[in-house]
């Protein structure tokens, strides 16, 4: 396995375990999923998954620029929804090898 495909499975890695803090681990564990997508998306730009990742991301970030309501329990499930899958397409998912 290469160098950078190793690199985005241990940053989804550490972005799980930072997960254990609660909702203090949640903004860190999006940072670090998102730089590991990219890293991805670098690794394999054809793949259909990552941009679906990178579209309910952006919804989402974009839905809590209007709405500002952190209390509302609604913006804690579309972070947890995307972790889960974030983690499905980088470790699970059979992925076209172009390299």
């Amino acid at each position: 396995m290469k160098k950078s495909h190793k690199s985005y499975k241990i940053l989804n890695i550490l972005a799980l375990f930072c997960l254990l803090g609660g909702p203090w681990g949640l903004p860190f564990t999006g940072l670090l999923q998102i730089i590991a997508a990219i890293f991805f998306l670098i690794s394999f730009p054809k793949d259909k998954w990552i941009y679906a990742y990178f579209l309910i991301t952006a919804s989402y970030l974009i839905i809590i620029k209007i709405y500002i309501n952190f209390f509302d329990l609604r913006f804690f499930i579309i972070p947890i929804f995307l972790v889960f899958y974030l983690t499905y397409v980088l470790h699970f998912k059979k992925v076209n090898h172009e390299l």
